[in-house]
């Protein structure tokens, strides 16, 4: 059995420092120096940390402006990042803004794994995907479906959910190959794999109780004389989970085969943890994705090539200014030249010209000239 454990929100807390801007205070009945200029203050003046200042010197030097609209700041402001603004300035637009209502992220909120910011009182009321940990939110995964009162899809990962049994045997072969590469070879060949649709009935076929588990694996046999005469595999999984999460726990559940299979004793941990190797090599093996190729700086397109299209997304040459121009990112001056064909990489359009090269029509055309001639020629003589 194995339990895929969802990323956790991560509380986050906005530090906001607020400050008070200088007050104006009468005229000193003492001779008292301006801090900026040093000369006498004669009239009313400026008070800040206990420095006094010209109401001018004040106002052009030493009052805080607003580092967003740079106007000067009178009240009560905000400093972030050793940055002053004002309080409607650093609200409106220094402070994070909700991905899920929009509005300013004042208090507490939370981020997800996916950088997701909102506020935490969007959690009350609402469910979270159980394949990626996303808030279901129109704004943050376009919505969601409920698969029942306990489990909910958003629809980021709707779309790669294992429900139909077609899919089980190509993830099957996948599995079982990259088990074989770690030497986990002494398997059955046929083992019925079914889908269960409720959490509820998977928990009730597993006599160890861990939480909500992803998959079980029943195994029967028969023994004589202390011999076993027949044995039977059946592994079980939760319905609509998302493609790599069904491939590890298959991988899980196909070490608990092979461990049945010959005759491995373990102590429960030991034998959980030995299972949980088959998921980290399928994780491992989304994580390693080997690009083959030549590593070489891009050329510069001869005067004979075409410009690049890019309205209607034609490309004859590689241009590190248009590519950005395009995609808003910023590329190596380096390319790889893939060795084969496993990644669609995107190809330049390819130029062919149609020339004609009918040989028979131009030969007869030209005996058909040719004889013309000699016609024309023997007519004349003939006529002289």
């Amino acid at each position: 059995m194995i339990k895929y454990i969802l990323p956790k929100c991560v509380l986050l807390v906005a530090v906001i420092i607020q400050t008070t801007n200088g007050q104006l205070s009468e005229t000193p009945v003492e001779n008292i120096k301006c801090n900026y200029c040093r000369k006498i203050i004669t009239q009313d003046y400026f008070r800040l940390d206990n420095k006094k200042y010209h109401q001018d010197c004040y106002e052009k030097h030493v009052q805080p402006r607003c580092s967003f609209c740079n106007n000067a700041i009178e009240n009560t402001y905000n400093i972030y990042n050793q940055k002053n603004y004002h309080s409607d300035c650093f609200k409106n637009f220094i402070l994070e803004k909700c991905d899920v209502c929009g509005a300013p992220l004042e208090a507490d909120y939370m981020v997800d794994s996916w950088n997701n910011k909102y506020h935490d009182y969007h959690l009350k009321g609402s469910e979270t995907c159980e394949s990626c940990g996303r808030l279901i939110a129109k704004q943050l995964t376009g919505g969601g479906l409920a698969l029942n009162q306990d489990r909910h899809i958003c629809n980021i990962c709707s779309g790669s959910l294992v429900t139909e049994k077609s899919d089980i045997k190509y993830i099957k072969n996948k599995v079982m190959a990259i088990l074989q590469n770690v030497g986990i070879v002494n398997m059955p060949r046929s083992i019925p794999i079914k889908l269960v649709e409720s959490q509820i009935e998977l928990d009730r076929m597993s006599t160890i109780r861990l939480g909500d588990i992803h998959g079980y694996t029943k195994y029967e046999y028969e023994k004589v004389n202390n011999k076993t005469i027949g044995e039977s595999f059946e592994i079980y999984i939760l319905s609509h989970l998302h493609k790599i999460v069904f491939e590890a726990v298959l991988a899980h559940e196909l070490m608990h085969v092979y461990l049945f299979k010959n005759n491995i004793k373990l102590s429960s941990q030991k034998r959980e943890g030995f299972c949980n190797l088959g998921s980290r090599l399928v994780y491992e093996d989304y994580n390693d994705q080997n690009i083959i190729g030549f590593l070489r700086e891009i050329y510069k397109p001869n005067i004979f090539k075409p410009d690049n299209d890019l309205n209607n997304n034609i490309w004859f040459s590689l241009n590190l200014e248009e590519i950005r121009e395009v995609t808003g990112e910023q590329f190596s001056e380096f390319v790889i030249f893939l060795e084969d064909n496993r990644a669609k990489a995107p190809l330049p359009k390819k130029i062919s010209i149609d020339v004609p090269n009918n040989h028979l029509k131009y030969a007869i055309t030209w005996y058909a000239i040719s004889i013309s001639i000699i016609f024309y020629y023997l007519y004349f003589r003939r006529k002289k």
